[in-house]
Parts: C-alpha cells; structure tokens; sequence
C-alpha cells in the first residue's frame, strides 16, 4: 500500500522510471523510493521509516518529499517525451 500511494502521489506510470519499495523490519516500515531523469544522468532518490499500521501514509509523505526533491520536473520530462511521440 505505500508503494502504490506513493506512485499515485507523484503520477508515475509505466513510462516513467521511478521505483518504490517497502519493507518492515522490528516492527518499522521503511520505504524506499527513486525517479530518473531521461538521460539517466540524474537520480533523485528518498527514503522514510514509519508506523507499518500506516502505510498509505508513510507512500504520501515519501511522494511530497521526492516532489520537493525535483521530482516532478524529471516526471513532466518523461511525459513530455511520450506525448511527442
């Protein structure tokens, strides 16, 4: 549930090369997230440890970090690109 909260956070899809992954370990959720740029040249990743009892939660607050991050111009890049054709 984090992953999906946090893709659908940021707007990926299958065209966009972003990746989420969480975990829990001891009791504590740990998500995992990263997006690339077109060329691959630039990476923007994050990660945060929450409450596993809130996973949707923990994916919404990883999504607004990442996006402050940069994220959303890598993201609109990729979506320019596939709307061009």
């Amino acid at each position: 549930l984090a992953e999906r909260a946090f893709v659908r956070k940021v707007g990926g899809g299958c065209k966009v090369p972003l990746g989420a992954i969480a975990q829990i370990k001891n009791n504590v959720l740990s998500l995992h997230a990263s997006v690339l740029s077109p060329d691959g040249k630039t990476k923007i990743q994050t990660s945060k440890v929450g409450d596993p009892s809130s996973p949707e939660e923990l994916g919404l607050k990883l999504a607004q970090e990442i996006l402050a991050l940069g994220a959303g111009s890598l993201i609109q890049h990729w979506r320019e690109m596939y709307e061009k054709g």
